[in-house]
């Protein structure tokens, strides 16, 4: 959950770098059965700049979605306010501050299951019910 996933895409799911790091994301949902989902703001919510991103992501994630019907986006319809990272049993949360870059963020990393964390998965969770799909194969 989150502004664009341009920073998610870059590090893990980056189609045109040969660098298997940029691709791990690739390798594991090819190899895994496992569920990517993204959860980002309607581009109407973003920054100037943000909406930029929200175009080259946006193709970005239709490239994958082809190849790998395991990936799946949605676009909920307000401000983005959290930052929500799971994987695996961890994750990483915290707030998304409008001029603050991610990167200059603090945020928590911590083990799934605790009454926090399960606050942010149902939230998570409540917000992905009623997001917008969105079909990036078209």
């Amino acid at each position: 959950l989150g502004n664009t996933a341009h920073k998610f895409m870059d590090d893990f799911v980056n189609v045109e770098r040969e660098s298997e790091s940029k691709r791990i994301l690739l390798k594991v949902m090819s190899s895994r059965n496992i569920e990517v989902k993204l959860l980002l703001a309607k581009k109407k919510y973003l920054s100037e700049n943000r909406q930029e991103e929200f175009d080259i992501v946006q193709q970005k994630m239709v490239k994958v979605s082809k190849q790998y019907k395991n990936f799946q986006v949605k676009y909920f319809d307000h401000e983005p306010t959290q930052s929500i990272f799971l994987f695996d049993d961890e994750c990483f949360i915290g707030p998304i501050f409008k001029d603050l870059a991610s990167h200059d963020t603090p945020a928590l990393h911590m083990k799934c299951g605790g009454s926090f964390t399960k606050k942010y998965m149902n939230y998570f969770d409540a917000e992905w019910q009623i997001a917008e799909e969105i079909n990036l194969n078209e």
